[in-house]
């Protein structure tokens, strides 16, 4: 070969190779979540436990921006800006906010679903349809307590609104459901919680400490919280703590049930991340209409326990567009005379933009 052209493709496949090599190291591990995320979640105790009772459905869809400067202030509608504004009243001022909105159903039935009789000493059917809005005040680095650990802290506030009894649409769900899978429906849905409408107003904190790598290879974060509940449907305070480990931990504050306030946002998104997660939330409750809601002319004799817990482990894996996410749940005994605990799974996909 011509040494002229011998030196001419020497130099472009050194050029070549350092283009590779630095489009290589230029390529960020994590980058904005840009618009919002989208998750469904889908819980029942048919998942790994084959039952068909108690918290027997649920349902959620929700949207949660990535991060905003302001809360009250445009783009946001108009009644979203006025009630965010509310909040900030409660809510501490950081550098990072999050807006997010929900949708969903609950659905509860007794444990006999083959009668068409009431059953006074089980919970009667019922169901909760609702929607939300949350506002979240992010602070990173923070030291909330005097010579405690640097965390990063989450507070949250939402408001659901929706509606109890026929207008729920708990057996058309249910019998859709059924249905589909080609199974027996519920025979005692003309005993279900009367019509109501509700309302629910919940905060939340939540603090997460991690280790050095947590967010950037194998590590490990503990994320504690606390909260409350305040409305005609759920009145309750509330506290847990979650532990996950693995590879490329997302920087939110943690796996989640269907429940208010639950609900937290990544802003940084890994190529990928897998990780396994324990939490524990434990509730002193005051209302649950659940079980204090008795259908229009009958009486029941159950007494709801003072204290419930839920504990749920899994699996997470996801990258930058997506993560899936399971857990099996058990919830302790919910009223007196309940036979024994329940478990259920829980799905969850989140979209990222």
């Amino acid at each position: 070969m011509n040494p002229t052209w011998r030196r001419l493709l020497l130099g472009y496949l050194l050029l070549l190779g350092s283009g590779h090599l630095g489009a290589r190291e230029v390529e960020p591990e994590r980058t904005p979540l840009k618009i919002a995320s989208l998750s469904l979640y889908s819980e029942n105790d048919k998942y790994f436990a084959g039952t068909d009772e108690d918290y027997t459905n649920g349902f959620k869809l929700s949207v949660v921006s990535t991060r905003l400067s302001r809360l009250d202030a445009e783009p946001l509608p108009k009644p979203i800006r006025f009630l965010a504004h509310q909040a900030l009243r409660a809510l501490p001022r950081g550098p990072e906010y999050n807006v997010g909105f929900s949708l969903g159903q609950n659905m509860y039935t007794p444990r006999d679903t083959l009668t068409s009789r009431y059953i006074p000493d089980d919970r009667a059917y019922s169901a909760w349809l609702y929607g939300g809005v949350s506002f979240h005040a992010r602070l990173n680095h923070t030291q909330p307590f005097t010579d405690g650990p640097i965390v990063d802290q989450l507070h949250t506030i939402e408001l659901n609104v929706g509606v109890v009894g026929p207008d729920a649409l708990g057996q058309e769900t249910q019998d859709f459901i059924h249905d589909l899978i080609n199974t027996y429906r519920s025979r005692g849905w003309r005993h279900q919680i009367p019509h109501e409408l509700g309302a629910n107003l919940v905060y939340e904190r939540r603090l997460r400490w991690s280790s050095a790598r947590g967010e950037s290879g194998w590590g490990v974060d503990v994320i504690p919280h606390f909260g409350l509940s305040l409305g005609n449907i759920d009145t309750y305070l509330n506290a847990g703590g979650e532990i996950r480990a693995g590879w490329n931990l997302p920087d939110d504050f943690g796996t989640k049930l269907i429940r208010a306030g639950g609900t937290s946002n990544r802003l940084e998104l890994p190529r990928w991340s897998l990780f396994v997660f324990c939490a524990v939330d434990g509730r002193a409750v005051e209302r649950d209409i659940s079980l204090d809601g008795e259908p229009a002319g009958l009486n029941s004799t159950i007494q709801k326990e003072p204290f419930v817990a839920d504990l749920h482990a899994g699996l997470a894996i996801g990258g930058r567009h997506a993560q899936i996410t399971y857990a099996q749940a058990l919830r302790t005994k919910a009223f007196k005379g309940q036979p024994e605990s329940f478990v259920f799974g829980s799905v969850s996909l989140s979209l990222f933009y």
